[in-house]
């Protein structure tokens, strides 16, 4: 709790459009909030790796998701195209 864990993530876009991927970190499901060190970054239209932290304000199960999107303009929801979602399992400890 407390103590910033790392996360990395890569995506390889399908190259039909000339979009950046757009990597957007989120929680999913836990007990406590969770922080993002960068919790939105761009990476070039084909794609690459990426790495930010996050901070864990309470012990507990969490699921930390991902969405990569290279087209449409994602604010909420999940009725849009051209994105997908990659999810972490961290177990955090007092």
């Amino acid at each position: 709790v407390g103590a910033p864990l790392t996360l990395n993530v890569e995506a390889i876009d399908d190259g039909k459009t000339k979009s950046p991927v757009t990597l957007t970190w989120f929680k999913h499901q836990g007990p406590g909030d969770v922080s993002f060190g960068t919790a939105t970054q761009r990476l070039t239209a084909t794609g690459g790796s990426a790495r930010t932290t996050a901070t864990f304000t309470t012990a507990g199960e969490y699921v930390i998701r991902v969405r990569a999107n290279d087209l449409s303009p994602v604010t909420a929801g999940h009725a849009q195209c051209c994105w997908t979602n990659g999810f972490i399992k961290v177990v955090v400890a007092p």
